[in-house]
């Protein structure tokens, strides 16, 4: 599907890529302010905000990929 491959890092607009996303909500879960987070990322609180909840265009799909990549090791 052509609209999936534009979402996340993989679109033109793209501002952070899928592994700040994750290091985004990591910061976040361990109490990091979204102030904080934006100001390091150089984005605004809304995009870290619609991060947080997971309203972003990027997708799980990378964290889902770590994890069978741990299991594809073991």
């Amino acid at each position: 599907n052509v609209s999936n491959n534009r979402r996340g890092e993989n679109h033109p607009k793209a501002k952070l890529t899928n592994e700040q996303v994750i290091s985004i909500r990591d910061l976040f879960k361990k109490g990091f302010s979204v102030n904080v987070i934006a100001r390091n990322f150089k984005v605004s609180t809304w995009n870290i905000m619609e991060i947080v909840k997971r309203q972003s265009g990027h997708t799980f799909d990378l964290e889902i990929r770590n994890i069978f990549r741990i299991f594809d090791k073991i």
